[in-house]
Parts: C-alpha cells; structure tokens; sequence
C-alpha cells in the first residue's frame, strides 16, 4: 500500500494505523510518501525505515527529457531542455510536466527556446545582461532606456527581479569556480555572457550588488507603482558597483566622485607641498576626506544597558538587567554568566546590536551557570535601594515625622 502525503493524515487517523505497524501481516507493506516529513508524529517515524530521496541534476533530466522527445520524434532545442531542467528544480515529475505543457504550447513538433521561456515567465536573457551590464558599468541612461523597454512589452518587475538576481548568483558562482560553465547549468549564450562579465568586476561587488537587490525585493513588492522602485533601485546599485575597498577608503588612498561631481578646486598656495590625492570619475557617492566616526561604546556595563535603553530595546534592556550576571567588561568583549531566564540566542541578539550601532566585532561569551552569591543589575540595584530605605528610616527627622503622623510609613526614598 502507498499513501502518498502521509503528513495529510489526521491524529486520529495516524492513531488508528499505528496498531496495524506495529504487527503488519506479513503480506502487507507500506510505504508512506511526504514531502513534509516533521509533520509525521515520531510513533510512526520510529516503526518506519527512512529513505530521503536527492534532488536529481539538470543532466540527468535533460537527457531523460531528450530520451522522451527522440522516441516520440519531438524536436527538442538544448537551451529549451536546460530552462525546464532548471525550473523543475530537481524534481523528474515537474520537468516532465513542463515538457508537455511546451509540447502544447509549441507549434509543429519543434519547441523553441522562446516558447519556454515564455511559458516560464523568464526574461530574455539577454535582456537580463544588458542591463546587469549596464548596472555594474555605471550606466544610468542605459538603465532607464532598458527598464523602460521591459515594462512596456509586458515584463513583470518582480519576476525580472528573480531573473537578475538568479544571474548574479550564477556569476557569484562562476566567478568563484570558472569550472561552473561546464556543468551544464547553463545555454552557450549564457556561458559567453557570464564569462564576459565575470572578467570584468571583482568577487566583491557582484556579492555587494545581490546583497541589495535582494534586500531590495520586498520594499518593491509593495511599492505603488513596482516598475518605478526596480529603476530607482538599479540606479542605486550603479552608485555603490565600484566603491573602493573600505581599507582604501579609510586610509584615503582612494578617493571616488561621481561623474556629476564638478572637478576638485586648485589647492591653496599654502597647501602646494602636500601630496595630491588621485580622483577617479565613477558613478557612485562622494565619499569625502573625513576620518572614519570614532565608535561609541559605553565606558561600563551599567552604561552600557543604558545605552541599550536609550536605543529602545526594551526586551534586551530587561534581559540586561534581570537575567545576566556580569563577569567581565571591556572595549569589544562582553562575558556573563546567563541565568535559565534568558533566552537561548540571547548572545546572537546582543552581539548583533553591539555591532551595529559601535561600529565594531565584539566578543560575547556565556561562562554557564552563575555563582552562588552572584547577583544581576537589578538584583543589585534591588539591593542598593533597600539599604536606602532602611538608612532613611533609622534617619532623627524621619524618626520624628513618623512619631508626630502616627501609622506613616516610608512608600519610596
């Protein structure tokens, strides 16, 4: 028997197989069939042999895929075969299905690269590196002439998106491994276009350009008009392609304008002897000659979870206060001893915002379980506050308030 999506199943329904796993007549055997599989309950994983089936290749579905069109005399172009391979995502069943919806959709027994494509909802690759190309060259006018172009011959912005987002990655990929073109992933055309790109700009502004178009993907989706935010947002990335690595920045050795920067003025006469910085017209923003924004870190603990605070961190303020118990501080190294109270990724969360708003690594440790008299910020202050309370009762004039209004008692100090 073969039941397919078992994770469908009710709980009443899994409770009343269980009694027939457990002692199955012997001519009987089950196979079950998920795709979700930590949605089966554990009673049935535990009487059942797992096997996970791998993702199939794209070679090995196109040529399954050429096997089927030779025997049924269809004409199937390779680019074609790899664009359904690549969309079945390692699935046999969904390349298949591709296949027949193209067979339908084609015309005579030949199915077109195009007609793929269409049905796909796939840009034009080459679309797609035209304007990567003009993205990473810098150029804007380009950029808009494309974009404009795509969108009136009906191109949905976020699907064009995915497409060059895809294609960056293939590049991130080719560039780290030029052994990628060969692994059949890819058309002819594509395998001359990314091996032109790739040569051409550095490791770390293809990732730096994905990184913001993919940030970029949702302010999009839900952007009034999609095909305006897509243009604007290439036109950004044009402005950050070619930054300069951070270390040149900093140093001053590199020091990049934009092209409609106007040119640097004469330097003074009394500043003729210094050296002169090389400017480089580019696309990008003008990163200035000021030295780098001197971190803030907070000068102590106590500082430091009010700096937390200040930041309007309420969840990490509280766990700051009551459920860590201070061990050691300094600049960029932060260990404490957790109580059971804090969260599990409590020093994930804590690490990131340090990070982000000191401008610098930290290195923050949990040393386990706290010692026995250790106490937290609040438990402290706790402390503090009930010596006061009982230093102000003990005080002559408080004494002497109490005797004159009898029954009053000290609410706060």
């Amino acid at each position: 028997y073969i039941i397919d999506e078992v994770h469908m199943l009710s709980k009443s329904a899994f409770n009343a197989l269980l009694k027939t796993l457990e002692e199955p007549p012997p001519f009987v055997k089950f196979i079950f069939a998920t795709t979700e599989l930590q949605k089966v309950p554990e009673t049935i994983l535990s009487r059942c042999m797992r096997f996970d089936l791998k993702r199939m290749d794209i070679k090995t579905i196109t040529d399954r895929m050429a096997h089927i069109t030779a025997c049924e005399h269809i004409t199937l172009e390779p680019d074609a075969a790899t664009l359904i391979a690549r969309a079945a995502e390692g699935s046999m069943r969904d390349g298949l299905s591709l296949l027949d919806q193209a067979f339908v959709l084609s015309r005579g027994s030949v199915i077109q690269t195009e007609t793929v494509r269409s049905m796909l909802g796939l840009s034009s690759k080459d679309h797609v590196f035209d304007v990567l190309k003009a993205v990473l060259s810098g150029d804007v006018v380009k950029i808009l002439s494309l974009t404009d172009i795509l969108y009136e011959n009906g191109c949905d912005p976020l699907l064009f998106l995915k497409d060059a987002l895809d294609t960056l990655y293939n590049m991130i990929c080719v560039k780290a491994n030029s052994a990628a073109l060969n692994q059949g992933m890819f058309t002819e055309a594509e395998k001359i276009s990314l091996s032109e790109i790739t040569q051409n700009i550095s490791m770390a502004s293809l990732m730096q350009v994905w990184q913001i178009l993919n940030d970029r993907y949702d302010k999009i989706y839900k952007a009034p008009f999609p095909g305006q935010a897509l243009q604007v947002v290439l036109m950004q990335v044009c402005y950050v392609a070619h930054l300069p690595p951070l270390s040149d920045i900093l140093s001053g050795s590199a020091m990049v304008y934009p092209v409609e920067v106007s040119p640097v003025p004469a330097p003074l006469a009394s500043q003729t002897s210094a050296p002169a910085l090389s400017v480089t017209a580019a696309p990008m923003v003008s990163m200035g000659t000021e030295s780098p924004i001197a971190t803030n870190v907070p000068a102590s603990f106590e500082d430091l979870v009010m700096f937390i605070r200040d930041k309007r961190e309420p969840m990490l303020y509280t766990h700051m206060r009551s459920d860590i118990v201070l061990a050691s501080y300094g600049e960029g190294h932060l260990s404490f001893y957790a109580k059971s109270s804090a969260p599990k990724n409590f020093i994930v969360l804590l690490k990131a915002f340090l990070e982000k708003h000191t401008s610098m690594s930290w290195v923050v440790e949990d040393k386990g379980v706290p010692p026995p008299a250790a106490q937290s910020l609040h438990e402290i202050e706790d402390a503090r506050y009930q010596k006061k309370a009982i230093e102000a009762v003990d005080h002559p004039l408080v004494k002497d308030i109490v005797k004159i209004f009898p029954g009053a008692k000290v609410s706060a100090v």
